[in-house]
């Protein structure tokens, strides 16, 4: 039955194969933007302060549960509730790239190298998760008319619940554990 599920998973994932593309163009091409036109993007400044003091001074656990539960409500909404046509998860890659994009510009005194050891770790896993999830969100909402399966509103919600507990969940509980790794090594060592 697992061997089933996981198949089931990878075959909606193959049918949103477009759509996650198209999101993982967007989403780097918002970070370029972000990071081009940083000065522009000002209006990021309060809701990223107020995402650091959300997480400041955490122990490991409530840091990694708070985070953990953070991501994977935001993937759920938007790879299984809330897609709008597509739009919800598109805005969603939008937004993050260009959050992301403008907080590497901003990211003072700190070298590219160093920038890329605190970010690659948990990307490694955070990312495809989240372009899984915002592609087959877009998918879910519009794109399923451009693929040879026909599914109505309530089997496209089914394949996307199947993707997200068995591809998206898994990577993302690792990626917020290997993004506490900070929090585990102060507390252990």
């Amino acid at each position: 039955m697992l061997k089933k599920v996981y198949a089931e998973a990878l075959t909606t994932i193959n049918a949103a194969k477009y759509c996650i593309l198209i999101v993982f163009i967007v989403y780097f091409g918002a970070c370029a933007a972000g990071w081009f036109y940083h000065d522009d993007l000002s209006f990021f400044k309060e809701p990223v302060n107020q995402l650091i003091e959300g997480f400041k001074d955490r122990n490991t656990v409530t840091f990694i549960s708070k985070l953990m539960m953070r991501n994977l409500i935001a993937a759920y909404l938007t790879t299984c509730l809330i897609s709008l046509w597509g739009l919800i998860p598109a805005v969603a890659t939008t937004v993050n790239g260009l959050l992301l994009g403008w907080i590497i510009a901003n990211a003072s005194g700190m070298s590219p190298s160093m920038l890329l050891v605190l970010l690659i770790p948990h990307g490694i896993l955070e990312l495809p998760a989240a372009f899984i999830g915002w592609g087959v969100g877009i998918w879910k909402g519009f794109g399923y008319r451009f693929t040879s399966q026909t599914t109505n509103y309530q089997g496209r919600f089914i394949k996307a619940n199947i993707v997200y507990f068995t591809v998206i969940l898994p990577l993302l509980l690792i990626a917020a554990i290997i993004e506490g790794r900070y929090h585990i090594y102060k507390e252990f060592f």
